[in-house]
C-alpha cells in the first residue's frame, strides 16, 4: 500500500475520532446470549411485606388486567462506579464537571443499557403476550401491560385479592421469577400491586371550615378546647403573603424573582380540578397560571378520588410561592404505580429541574428492589441536574405504622422512616409548628393579598398527636432502624459524605427530615381550595389544613425561586441544582450566616405499645403507653433537620456555594445578653441591658452601619458598628419579648436580620381574698395569700414575710417560700393569738399602724443596701434609706405622743399586717399587701 493510500485510510479515522470527543457511545451488550424462559431466578421484592396486615381473598381471573407493570435496569458495576464518580464532581464547585447536566439521552449512553439489549427485553416480553407501552430515554426501564395470567407464565406468581381495613387491593402472592439471562439486567419491578405510597394517613388529616357565618379571613381564628388537659389553642390560617414574610420571600419578589420562566412539576395519584387552583389563585390575587395536568401516557387514569386533595394542596402552595413558575402536574393511578411511576416519567422526560412528592412509604415495605429499582431513577434525575423533594411523612417515628388506612393512636412497629425521603438523592422534608409565646406577631388587619403576619414566628417541632389522639407528628428518624440495636441502625442506606458532619449523629446511616417546615394541624393551618369548597352561597370558605405533605410543595417552590435566581445573578447559565444536600450541609458546617431558623424546642415524640418493637417494658415509674422519638436540639436534630430556611439569604448564599468567588453580600447577626446580666426570665423591671449585636461577614472587610433592635415591630433601640459589634443599652418595662436585631448593611455587605432572642422582664403581684379578717382572742386565723406571675413562663423562689403582729401573737406561712411555676400559687398565712392580745398595746392604734407601715421599709433597706457597682442602685438604696429615717422618727415621735397610761383598759383595734414576698438577691423584687386584724 502506497503512503497516499495510508493516510487515505487514516484521516477519516482521527477526524471521526476528534469529533466524537467528549461524547459517549452506548455501553456495550450485556446480553451476549438469546433469553431462555425455562431457566429462572426469584427477584426479591416487597410482597411478603405487604401481606403481613392484609386478609388473601384468592386469585383473581386469568383475565384480570395489569396496565403499567415496569422492569427498571441497574447500571453495570463499571457504570455505577463512573455514576457516582460523575454525581462527586457535578457537586464540586473546582471541578470541571460543576454543574454540568446529562440529558436523558446522554444518561442513556452512559448508563443506560445498550440499544441492542433494550430491543432484546422487548422482543420478550412481546413473545410472552405483553404489550410494550414505552421505553425510556434513559434505557433504564421498559413499561407493559398484560393480564393475570401471562404475569402468572411469565413471571411465575400469582396475583391474588387482598383486603386491608376495608380496601381491595391486588397483588403477587410470591416473589416473582425471571430469566436468569435477565437476572444481573433487572433492578426491580413495579405494577404487580396497588398497594400505592400514601400521602397523609386518612384521620390524621383535619379540615377547619370557616362557614358563610363566619368572617373568612386568613387572620381569623379557630379556638379548640383539649378535653383531656383543658390546654386551648388559638390557631390563625396561612395565606400566601404570611409563608412569604415568615419564610423571607419578599425580597426575592421585589427583585423580580416570582419563578418567571421556570418549571416545576407536582406528582400525584388523582385527577385535579383547575376550577380549584384557580378559585385558590384568585382568592389571594395570584397572576392567573394553570399548570399543565399529565396522565402518565399508557397508565390507568385514576379519576377524581380521595388523593385529590393532595394533588390540589401541593399545586396551589407549590404555585403560592413559585409565583410565575410554569408548573406540571403528572399522575398515575396506584395500579399503575401511582406516585412513583409520575415522578418516573417526569425524571425520564426532564420535565422539570424541580420534583415535589409529597408521598411515601415506610422502608421496609418497600424492602428489596422496589427500592433499588427507584434508587437508580433517582441518581438519573441527580445527573440531570434534577432536585427532588419528599415528605418525611406525619407518624413521627413510626412511618410503618401509617400505612394502614385508619389512624393509630399507638406505634406498634418499630422506629422506622418513609423512602423515597430517606434516599441520599432527596431532600427530605420534616415539619414545625409556630410557637408565638407572648410575642405578637398577627396584625389585626390583613394585607391587600389577605396576609396578616408581621414577621418570622418562632417554630417548635410539630407533633398534634396530643392533640388529635392519633400520631400526628414530624417524620424523622434513622434509616434502616427497625432492626435498631441501641443507637446503631442495619441495613437502609449508610451516611452519605456530605452528612458526616459535626452535629449529626455519629449512627453510620443516613439521618432524616433535612429541612422543615410549617406543618401544624392544629395550629396555623394553610389555607387550601378542593373539591369546590372555596366559595358557598358567593361567601368564601376555605379550609385550613396540615401536613409535612403541605411542606413538601412550600420548599420546592423556594427551590424554584433559587433556580432563577442562579441564572439571574449569572451563577450559572442554566437553571438545574441537582442534589442539594451537599450544599446545605456545607452552608451549616461553614457557620453560613442568617440562612436556617434553627428549631430548638419541641419533639416527634409518639405513643407506643409495650412489649412492641423499639418499646421498653413498662417499670413502677414508666407510664403506659411509653413514648419514643426524637426532640429538636441545636444545631441538627431527628425531628426537624437543619431547621426551616431564611429563603432570601438562601439565595444569596448560594453564590457562596458556588465557587468561593462571589462577593459575601450577606452577613451573620447574633443578639446577646452580656453574661453578667441576670437570667432573662429574673430581668427585674427598670433594669438597664447591654445587648451585643455582632455581625460575622465572610470577606476580608469590616462590617459596619447601624444595628436596630424591634420586637413586634416596634423600635427598642439602636447603635452604630464598632469593630463588628453594636452596643445597645435599653431598658424594658415589663412583659415578654421576642427581640429582633436588623443590620442596615454597607457598601461591602447587605443587610441581615437575627433570630429572635427572648427577654422576659420579671413581675408578680400578691393579692388577700379580703381586705381585712376577724379573730377571737386565743384562736387561729388561716388566710390564703396567692402570689400570680405577671406572665406564664416567670417562675422565681419567693420568700413570705409578716410585719406588725403584735407581741402577743404569731405571723407565719404554709410554705413559707413558693414558687409560681406557670400560673397563680397559694400558701395559707397562719395567724395565732393568745387572750392577752386583745390590748390595744403600749402604742395605740396608730402606732400600731407606723409599725406595720415601717417594717417592709426597713426591710427594702436591709435588701437593698449591699455592695453595687451600679451608681443608679446606689443612689435608689441611700433614698430609700433616708426615707426610712425620716419615717422612723415620724413614728417614734406619734408613737410616744399616743401611749395610753393603761394598755389594759383599752379594747383591742384594727391591727394591720404587711405580707410581703421577695425574690431575695442582692437585686431583688418585692411586693406587698396590707390585711387588717379585727381581734375581738
Amino acid at each position: 500500500m502506497s503512503l497516499i493510500r495510508r493516510w487515505t485510510c487514516v484521516v477519516p479515522t482521527l477526524l471521526l475520532a476528534c469529533l466524537s470527543i467528549g461524547q459517549q457511545l452506548p455501553g456495550p451488550d450485556r446480553l451476549t446470549n438469546s433469553i431462555d424462559s425455562a431457566r429462572l431466578v426469584a427477584l426479591p421484592g416487597k410482597s411478603r411485606a405487604l401481606r403481613a396486615h392484609a386478609q388473601d381473598q384468592g386469585r383473581v381471573a386469568d383475565s384480570f388486567p395489569l396496565p403499567y407493570i415496569t422492569l427498571t435496569f441497574v447500571p453495570s458495576p463499571q457504570q455505577r462506579a463512573a455514576l457516582s464518580k460523575l454525581l462527586a464532581k457535578q457537586q464540586k464547585p473546582s471541578s470541571p464537571y460543576y454543574h454540568k447536566w446529562l440529558t436523558p439521552e446522554e444518561y442513556a449512553d452512559r448508563f443506560g443499557i445498550s440499544p441492542r439489549d433494550m430491543q432484546r427485553v422487548q422482543q420478550w416480553l412481546e413473545s410472552q403476550g405483553f404489550s410494550v407501552i414505552q421505553t425510556a430515554r434513559g434505557r433504564d426501564w421498559v413499561a407493559f401491560s398484560g393480564t393475570a395470567r401471562q404475569v402468572t407464565s411469565t413471571f411465575h406468581t400469582e396475583i391474588h385479592r387482598y383486603t386491608r381495613n376495608g380496601e381491595v387491593h391486588f397483588a403477587n402472592a410470591t416473589e416473582p421469577s425471571v430469566p436468569t439471562d435477565l437476572r444481573e439486567l433487572i433492578a426491580g419491578y413495579r405494577g404487580l400491586d396497588d398497594f400505592a405510597p400514601r400521602s397523609l394517613p386518612v384521620g390524621n388529616l383535619r379540615v377547619h371550615s370557616l362557614n358563610s357565618q363566619a368572617v373568612a379571613k386568613a387572620n381569623d381564628t379557630v379556638v379548640t378546647t383539649n378535653p383531656d388537659d383543658g390546654t386551648t389553642t388559638i390557631s390563625h390560617f396561612l395565606a400566601p403573603d404570611d409563608v412569604a414574610t415568615i419564610y423571607n420571600l419578599s425580597p426575592l419578589y421585589k427583585a423580580g424573582t416570582d419563578g418567571t420562566g421556570q418549571r416545576l412539576v407536582v406528582v400525584g395519584q388523582s385527577e385535579a380540578s383547575l376550577a380549584d387552583i384557580q378559585e385558590f389563585r384568585q382568592t389571594f390575587q395570584l397572576p392567573a397560571n394553570d399548570p399543565d395536568l399529565v396522565l402518565v401516557p399508557g397508565s390507568e387514569n385514576p379519576g377524581h378520588t380521595s388523593e385529590e386533595f393532595q394533588g390540589d394542596m401541593d399545586l396551589e402552595w407549590a404555585g403560592a410561592v413559585a409565583r410565575n413558575a410554569k408548573i406540571t402536574y403528572v399522575y398515575a393511578a396506584p395500579s399503575s404505580g401511582g406516585a412513583f411511576a409520575a415522578a418516573q416519567y417526569a425524571i425520564d422526560n426532564n420535565l422539570a429541574p424541580v420534583i415535589s412528592m409529597s408521598y411515601g412509604s415506610c422502608e421496609f415495605s418497600l424492602a428489596g428492589t422496589p427500592i433499588s429499582s427507584f434508587e437508580t431513577e433517582l441518581m438519573k434525575a441527580n445527573a440531570q441536574g434534577i432536585t427532588i423533594l419528599a415528605s418525611t411523612g406525619t407518624s413521627g417515628p413510626a412511618a410503618c405504622d401509617a400505612n394502614d388506612l385508619f389512624p393509630t393512636t399507638q406505634a406498634m412497629l418499630g422506629l422506622a422512616v418513609n423512602y423515597p425521603a430517606s434516599s441520599p438523592e432527596v431532600t427530605a422534608v420534616g415539619g414545625t409548628q409556630f410557637k408565638e409565646g407572648t410575642g405578637n406577631y398577627w396584625s389585626f388587619e390583613e394585607g391587600p393579598n389577605s396576609g396578616s403576619v408581621l414577621s418570622y414566628i418562632p417554630e417548635v417541632v410539630w407533633n398534634d398527636t396530643p392533640t388529635t389522639g392519633n400520631l400526628s407528628a414530624s417524620g424523622g428518624g434513622m434509616s434502616g432502624c427497625i432492626t435498631a440495636s441501641g443507637d446503631t441502625c442495619t441495613g437502609g442506606f449508610t451516611k452519605p459524605s456530605w452528612q458526616d458532619i459535626f452535629g449529626v449523629p455519629p449512627d453510620g446511616v443516613r439521618d432524616v427530615p433535612d429541612l422543615a417546615f410549617a406543618s401544624a394541624q392544629s395550629h396555623d393551618g394553610y389555607i387550601v381550595c378542593t373539591a369546590g369548597a372555596c366559595s358557598h352561597g358567593g361567601s368564601p370558605i376555605r379550609n385550613a389544613v396540615q401536613g409535612v405533605t403541605a411542606a413538601t410543595p412550600v420548599l420546592a417552590g423556594i427551590i424554584t425561586l433559587l433556580n432563577q435566581h442562579v441564572v439571574d445573578a449569572g451563577i450559572q447559565p442554566k437553571p438545574g441544582l441537582g442534589n442539594i444536600n451537599p450544599a446545605l450541609y456545607q452552608l451549616v458546617q461553614a457557620g453560613y450566616p442568617s440562612v436556617f431558623h434553627d428549631i430548638t424546642a419541641g419533639s416527634n415524640v409518639v405513643p407506643c405499645l409495650e412489649a412492641t418493637q423499639n418499646c421498653e417494658t413498662v417499670t413502677p415509674t414508666t407510664p403506659n403507653p411509653l413514648p419514643y422519638g426524637y426532640a429538636g436540639a441545636n444545631g441538627y436534630d431527628l425531628a426537624t433537620g437543619l431547621g426551616s430556611l431564611d429563603a432570601s439569604n438562601f439565595a444569596t448564599a448560594w453564590g457562596w456555594v458556588a465557587g468561593g468567588n462571589q462577593r459575601a453580600s450577606i452577613t451573620r447577626l447574633t443578639v446577646t445578653i452580656p453574661p453578667n446580666s441576670v437570667p432573662a426570665q429574673q430581668i427585674v423591671p427598670g433594669t438597664m441591658l447591654d445587648f451585643n449585636a455582632i455581625i460575622t461577614a465572610v470577606g476580608a472587610n469590616v462590617a459596619s452601619g447601624t444595628v436596630t433592635l424591634f420586637s413586634a415591630g416596634t423600635q427598642l433601640g439602636s447603635g452604630p458598628l464598632v469593630g463588628g459589634v453594636a452596643d445597645i443599652f435599653i431598658s424594658p418595662p415589663l412583659g415578654g419579648y421576642s427581640i429582633t436585631a436588623v443590620y442596615s448593611g454597607d457598601a461591602n455587605y447587605d443587610g441581615s436580620t437575627s433570630e429572635p432572642v427572648s427577654l422576659f422582664v420579671g413581675d408578680f403581684t400578691v393579692t388577700v381574698p379580703s381586705p381585712d379578717f376577724t379573730l377571737q382572742s386565743g384562736d387561729v386565723a388561716y388566710i390564703p395569700v396567692t402570689v400570680t406571675p405577671a406572665f406564664s413562663n416567670y417562675s422565681p423562689t419567693l420568700s413570705l414575710q409578716c410585719f406588725g403582729a403584735p407581741t402577743e401573737a404569731t405571723c407565719t406561712f404554709k410554705p413559707p417560700s413558693v414558687q409560681p411555676a406557670g400560673g397563680p400559687i397559694t400558701a395559707m398565712m397562719v395567724v395565732k393569738t393568745t387572750s392577752a392580745t386583745a390590748k390595744a398595746g403600749p402604742y395605740g392604734k396608730r402606732g400600731r399602724v407606723l409599725v406595720g407601715l415601717a417594717g417592709p421599709v426597713f426591710f427594702g433597706m436591709a435588701l437593698l443596701w449591699v455592695p453595687t457597682r451600679s451608681r443608679v442602685r446606689s443612689f435608689k438604696a441611700l433614698a430609700i434609706l433616708v426615707l426610712g429615717t425620716a419615717l422612723a422618727l415620724g413614728w417614734i415621735a406619734c408613737a410616744t405622743t399616743n401611749r395610753l397610761p393603761d394598755p389594759g383598759s383599752q379594747p383591742a383595734g384594727p391591727i394591720p399586717l404587711n405580707i410581703t414576698a421577695t425574690t431575695g438577691g442582692s437585686n431583688p423584687i418585692f411586693h406587698s399587701v396590707t390585711i387588717m386584724m379585727n381581734l375581738q
